[in-house]
């Protein structure tokens, strides 16, 4: 696609097949479990700049293949561009609490970075994988939201997209709504008893784990970005080698001149096969790595969501503990006693907050119990994953660079790699 405004062969979408209640609760995760199986494969492909300046950016084209029954075509394409996907997993976040989202990639932080186009294949591959894993879960997959993103047409979904954030910013910066969330934050921190003391030992040996492998994690993908810079310098630098190699054996004369001229092209080989395999090993191994870094941070997330929910419910108890008090007191006192029916009130308000608190503690710790579970399994695969990778193509280079030099001195020629 050579520019964003291009017309993608795709049918009109229905506006109102898409506008949601905001206020309509996410699906319990089990739910799920009886949600349409089928296919939805979706392919992140042909990033291209668009605009120039401050204002360019880079659109992609999301390709969707589906037999699911909530779709209206079985194939499309839509054009994206990677602030869609971050309202995509904002989006996902807040309607569906307790629930792992599998993360995005990062911002660049260098600006002249945003359009190397390594760092525009690092960025187009980790979408690929975040889109995908959103569509192979087993709660996420049915999100309208997710079919929005992925079969709207691009007027349907600017519209949409500008009306949900609306929705959104009007009902979290609302008066009220800023001065109760200030209060309760402040009320818990004051009031709210640490996690310690009310989650069960088995999620505190969970929360111990998660810190501890965040913290492997980010060791080992430092080791490893440090490893592959290492190796790629030692790569140009046998090249140059190689180069010194033909330079010297030219001021020789017969023989000599032939053996290092072959010694030279030989350190030329293995110099680009191992530029070759440090990219590979950047793609297949460091990028992957530091996805599952990120996985982290999305698991922690979702305990952040529960560490808040449980500081809700240690506020709202102690607000109920206070208001009976002063319920006491009213009655206890002649001169007060047409305060009663409304402290009451707030009473019975409070309770049903309480009730409502409750219920979402129980729906996330209800929902963690399986999405911890899978991303264990996910987890564990991917890991193998990687360390085959590492494995497999260090002994490649090995071996290829082995035989390289042994052709040399047997006067043989060398395999490709």
């Amino acid at each position: 696609h050579e520019t964003r405004k291009r017309r993608l062969r795709q049918p009109t979408t229905n506006m109102d097949t898409f506008t949601e209640q905001v206020d309509i609760p996410p699906p319990r995760i089990e739910d799920s479990e009886t949600t349409e199986a089928g296919e939805l494969e979706v392919s992140v492909s042909d990033p291209v700049k668009q605009g120039e300046g401050v204002h360019a950016y880079i659109s992609y084209r999301v390709t969707t293949k589906t037999n699911l029954s909530q779709y209206k075509y079985n194939q499309c394409s839509v054009i994206r561009r990677y602030s869609d996907f971050e309202w995509l997993s904002s989006r996902l976040a807040e309607k569906n609490v307790g629930i792992i989202i599998p993360p995005i990639p990062e911002k660049s932080a260098v600006e002249k970075f945003r359009f190397s186009p390594g760092f525009i294949e690092d960025r187009r591959r980790s979408l690929h994988e975040f889109i995908n894993r959103v569509a192979k879960h087993p709660a996420l997959r049915m999100s309208t939201d997710l079919q929005l993103f992925l079969e709207a047409s691009e007027e349907v979904w600017l519209t949409e997209t500008k009306y949900a954030m609306a929705m959104t910013k009007k009902k979290s910066h609302s008066p009220m709504q800023l001065i109760r969330g200030w209060q309760e934050s402040a009320k818990a921190f004051i009031s709210g008893r640490k996690d310690e003391e009310l989650e069960p030992e088995e999620y505190l040996k969970l929360k111990q784990y998660i810190n501890e492998l965040e913290g492997h994690l980010g060791e080992l993908h430092r080791q490893s970005a440090r490893v592959l810079k290492k190796q790629l310098s030692h790569a140009k630098a046998l090249n140059d080698v190689g180069t010194g190699m033909i330079l010297l054996g030219e001021c020789e004369s017969g023989e000599l001149t032939e053996s290092f001229r072959r010694a030279g092209d030989k350190a030329a080989e293995i110099s680009k096969a191992s530029q070759k395999l440090v990219t590979e090993l950047h793609a297949n191994f460091e990028q992957p790595l530091k996805g599952l870094l990120q996985s982290v941070d999305s698991v922690k997330a979702v305990m952040n969501d529960r560490s808040d929910a449980l500081a809700r419910i240690s506020h709202l108890e102690s607000s109920i503990n206070a208001k009976k008090l002063r319920l006491g007191k009213l009655r206890a006192d002649p001169l007060k006693s047409d305060r009663v029916p409304q402290c009451q009130r707030e009473l019975e308000d409070l309770t049903q907050l309480l009730s409502e608190a409750n219920e979402q503690y129980q729906l996330i710790v209800e929902r963690m119990r399986s999405e911890i579970a899978r991303w264990q399994k996910e987890k564990s695969t991917d890991l193998q994953q990687l360390l085959k990778e590492f494995a497999t193509s260090n002994a490649k280079l090995a071996k290829y660079s082995a035989g390289v030099w042994e052709s040399l001195s047997m006067g043989t020629q060398s395999h490709e790699i």
